[in-house]
């Protein structure tokens, strides 16, 4: 091989170990290492170190920095941190994942604490609040399903009336009730076909504010 050669050779690796340096290194900037450190560390039951690198973590992301948080309060209480434990589920309690935040039986030994007792009080009502929140959010769906359920029993009892087979295949082919998109509503009806002569109607609910044609 000539010395040019070898100088070629040489540049082509250097290239293609600094690209790989720099892919790591963007990897590694996506990529939450904290989460890597506390998830070691709840392997050796490590529960301080956990709970440092879930306020790591919790730094490196803030779009889930509640649940990172949730996690320190359960890495506090398992260490028989009392403070820690009840500070860290207060800022949970505070935030919008509340609703859907779990407090497990590692935090069953604070059930006598008042401090504790009063964050489940709390936790109870913004549980119940999303709870009615979601009934009222359904209740358009509920009236429009009776609706259609009135109108398909109507419909079948009218198939009693049949006189012969040809007259029924007309009922049905002629008197099935007709549903369409209700407008002003955040849900959709329509009719699924699984074979010729076997469908049903289904409703799928929108998010407030859906527009189709977005």
């Amino acid at each position: 091989m000539t010395d040019r050669s070898a100088n070629l050779l040489r540049c082509c690796l250097l290239s293609i170990s600094l690209l790989c340096i720099g892919a790591f290194a963007s990897h590694a900037q996506r990529r939450n290492v904290a989460l890597d450190s506390m998830g070691i560390n709840i392997g050796r039951q490590d529960w301080k170190a956990a709970m440092h690198w879930a306020l790591k973590a919790a730094e490196a992301d803030p779009a889930e920095k509640y649940w990172r948080y949730l996690n320190a309060a359960d890495f506090a209480s398992r260490d028989g941190n009392r403070e820690a434990a009840i500070r860290y589920a207060a800022l949970v309690v505070d935030s919008d994942i509340a609703a859907n935040a779990r407090f497990g039986p590692s935090f069953a030994w604070l059930q006598d604490d008042p401090a504790w007792q009063q964050l489940m009080h709390k936790v109870a009502g913004i549980r119940e609040a999303a709870r009615q929140a979601k009934i009222k959010a359904s209740l358009v769906f509920r009236d429009e399903q009776k609706m259609r359920e009135a109108e398909t029993a109507a419909f079948m009892a009218s198939l009693a009336e049949a006189r012969s087979a040809q007259d029924l295949y007309r009922k049905i082919r002629q008197g099935r009730p007709v549903h369409q998109y209700p407008k002003g509503r955040h849900f959709v009806y329509a009719w699924a076909k699984l074979a010729d002569t076997l469908e049903f109607p289904y409703l799928v609910q929108l998010p407030p504010g859906f527009d189709g044609t977005n």
